[in-house]
């Protein structure tokens, strides 16, 4: 027969198996849910790397240009030299994973965003000939996002991801 001590004993650790399986419950249905939040984020451009055939970039430095041919990237400027595929690479994917954190319509001054005459201009084409031109203005420090109107449209700022900057330049 079980003495009062080892039935205690027993329904405390029936109650912290009980306990630990609600948090393990608790924390997948968490993980789960911010996983399925991660998912929903926006994107500025819905385009895949595969879909892009051209980028173009103007910033202070200058303007820079390549192009995909058969699979391959090239620098415009010298299209008999192929380029470094992964650096290509990377740039046409940091285009394509450009989260977008905010849209705020209505805008009427563009100089409070560094939109007014932008920092950095690209224009990215895809399979289709679609041509898609994204101005980047001022970077929030606080935020850690960047400025940026699509297809010259003045009335719409969004709030991206500044990654953006760190293949198309950065210079002050």
């Amino acid at each position: 027969m079980r003495t009062k001590r080892q039935r205690e004993w027993i329904i405390a650790g029936a109650v912290l198996l009980a306990a630990l399986a609600a948090v393990l419950v608790f924390v997948r249905q968490q993980s789960k849910a911010y996983e399925e939040a991660e998912a929903r984020k926006d994107t500025l451009l819905p385009l895949t790397a595969d879909q892009i055939i051209a980028i173009e970039y103007t910033n202070p430095d200058g303007v820079a240009s390549l192009v995909r041919d058969e699979g391959k990237w090239y620098d415009t400027s010298d299209r008999s030299a192929e380029m470094d595929q992964t650096e290509a690479g990377e740039l046409v994917a940091s285009m394509t994973g450009v989260r977008l954190y905010q849209t705020m319509s209505g805008v009427t001054d563009l100089a409070q965003y560094g939109l007014e005459v932008p920092r950095i201009t690209i224009r990215i084409t895809d399979k289709e000939g679609t041509v898609t031109v994204i101005e980047i203005g001022d970077e929030n420090e606080t935020t850690s996002t960047v400025y940026c109107c699509l297809n010259h449209d003045p009335g719409t700022v969004y709030a991206v991801s500044g990654g953006i900057l760190a293949k198309v330049g950065q210079s002050e």
